[in-house]
């Protein structure tokens, strides 16, 4: 959800990265934030995360990003890596090698 919390983090920011997901609520999110940064004047991108899970709901995504002008600079696969590397507490870069560390670090490129 979004509310004070969202306001205060994007005072004084160069850019908004929404990471969404594929769901009701994560378009019903990603849509509430946007308006917020559009409000502020903050630039804005979007991180598909899951976008595997529901591809139906990505292609929404993708629509109401287009139709608001904010680029979709990633589209990440689900991975189970992810959630293992979160448990064991190491960073995903350094836990695999796997494809979702090269998008990860692909999307970092793109970004920084």
């Amino acid at each position: 959800g979004i509310g004070c919390p969202v306001i205060a983090s994007l005072a004084n920011v160069d850019l908004a990265m929404i990471v969404t997901e594929p769901t009701l609520s994560g378009i019903h999110d990603m849509e509430r934030v946007a308006q917020v940064s559009k409000h502020f004047g903050v630039p804005t991108k979007v991180v598909i995360n899951k976008f595997d899970i529901n591809l139906d709901n990505s292609v929404e995504i993708k629509k109401i990003c287009q139709k608001e002008d904010i680029e979709v600079v990633a589209q990440l696969p689900f991975s189970q890596k992810v959630s293992e590397s979160i448990v064991q507490g190491v960073p995903l870069v350094e836990f695999c090698s796997n494809g979702i560390v090269q998008e990860v670090s692909s999307l970092w490129e793109r970004i920084k």
